[in-house]
């Protein structure tokens, strides 16, 4: 297999994000809380548009090496389940993986390390990906993987 499954971000999601920052609920502080939010969502979706414009790489990839989530590479040999769970009303997909700890202890930097384990803590896997942003139904993406992988436990 040569290609490559890309999943890009929803341009509509991320409009709508924007757009939703306008609803402003009475008094001043959700005024300027409204507003602020409009300044932030919008420079957020400017940001974007213009990484995937001038880079033209997406944040989750789907590869023959294994997973690319922003720009990590989650290897298909460390990979053991694809699962998703629900964090404060959000749908997030999780990669199990094998050698958890090291992993961690191996991991450069302290924000990337207290990052995972944040996640494992939190989540129950290192490597996690929000669902809401993409274009994709958690087991089409699962399915996607198999292709790759065909001994990954879908837990779903």
């Amino acid at each position: 297999m040569n290609q490559t499954l890309k999943i890009s971000l929803s341009g509509v999601v991320m409009l709508l994000m924007s757009l939703g920052c306008i609803i402003i609920g009475s008094g001043i502080e959700a005024k300027i809380a409204g507003w602020l939010g409009l300044v932030f969502f919008g420079a957020c979706t400017i940001s974007l548009i213009i990484h995937k414009v001038k880079h033209g790489a997406s944040s989750l990839e789907i590869t023959k090496e294994g997973v690319v989530i922003g720009k990590t590479l989650v290897r298909w040999d460390i990979i053991e389940a694809i699962s998703k769970t629900e964090f404060e009303g959000t749908e997030i997909w999780l990669f199990h993986t094998a050698n958890i700890e090291e992993d961690i202890q191996n991991t450069e930097g302290f924000v990337e390390r207290w990052s995972k384990k944040f996640s494992y803590k939190t989540l129950g896997a290192i490597y996690s990906v929000s669902a809401f942003l993409w274009n994709k139904d958690f087991f089409d993406f699962a399915r996607e993987c198999l292709k790759w992988k065909s001994d990954i436990e879908i837990i779903g």
